[in-house]
């Protein structure tokens, strides 16, 4: 696999924004020769957008697919599709607005060639699994647009773990409990149309300056079932449920969210500690 530098990823993109990629009226807002860079997490960066007729910077773009890890292209679009329609009504969830898959080619020097929109009725899982090599020449790229938020909490290499906002940071109870109502309430709305979010945990949560909510962002690993009930294994360590990780029934419902939940108000109820543990790191024996 190719691990692709943070330097290599940008020269990409803003080669990508001069071409009016991938969203023309949401160009990503630039210092210099670089996008300004929001965050990463998980197999994602995200980058800051502008847009609207007054050009502010109120978007932000995920730019998902560098390397190996690009995300199955119908469970990408299902995801995407499934947040969509919870934002739309549904105040305490992270806003999208839209998503595309865009077929990219480099030359040697790490030029962009050639790009390719994908719609949504084509199959690119036989191609890209044929072309797919250990050298750089090919890209799948997906990309989300959603309204720009600052997040929760934020791992830094070599830094402590920032939390925001102030009032969070000092882990007061009665924020926390606000924390609990607003991303509880972006549950019921997800539960109640057989959502399972299944990756419920701070670094997933977000705080509009605006308005004070908190909201419920990243539904990537996220199944809208037809019952309620998954069987696929999906957590991150700490807040998986019992049931998920000991696979000790073959189904599990809502109620593997609403435990990672607890933990997440746990772990900020208890300044970033697991059970068991010092720190923001995961005692799997004691929990």
């Amino acid at each position: 696999m190719f691990l692709w530098t943070r330097e290599e990823i940008e020269k990409i993109l803003m080669q990508l924004n001069a071409m009016g990629l991938p969203f023309k009226k949401h160009p990503l807002v630039t210092e210099g020769e670089k996008p300004v860079f929001l965050g990463s997490g998980g197999y994602a960066c995200v980058y800051e957008a502008l847009g609207g007729v007054s050009r502010k910077s109120a978007y932000a773009v995920k730019v998902i697919g560098f390397g190996e890890q690009c995300v199955d292209e119908h469970v990408f679009r299902q995801t995407v599709q499934a947040q969509m329609e919870l934002s739309l009504w549904q105040e305490h969830v992270v806003k999208v607005y839209d998503a595309v898959c865009l077929d990219v080619w480099l030359d040697c020097y790490d030029n962009v060639s050639r790009t390719k929109l994908r719609s949504k009725e084509e199959d690119w899982e036989d191609r890209y699994a044929a072309e797919k090599s250990e050298n750089k020449g090919y890209l799948k790229l997906q990309f989300v647009l959603m309204e720009k938020l600052e997040a929760v909490l934020k791992k830094e290499t070599g830094r402590d773990c920032q939390i925001y906002p102030l009032s969070l940071a000092s882990f007061r109870e009665d924020e926390i409990r606000k924390v609990a109502l607003d991303v509880g309430t972006a549950l019921a709305a997800a539960h109640d149309r057989k959502i399972l979010h299944r990756d419920i945990k701070p670094e997933n949560l977000f705080y509009s300056v605006q308005t004070g909510r908190y909201k419920l962002g990243d539904f990537g690993i996220a199944l809208k079932t037809t019952d309620g009930m998954a069987s696929t294994v999906a957590y991150t360590d700490g807040y998986g449920a019992p049931e998920v990780i000991r696979k000790s029934d073959d189904k599990y419902d809502y109620t593997a969210d609403i435990y990672s939940l607890g933990m997440t108000l746990y772990v900020l109820l208890n300044r970033l500690k697991f059970p068991g543990s010092n720190g923001y790191q995961v005692n799997a024996g004691a929990q």
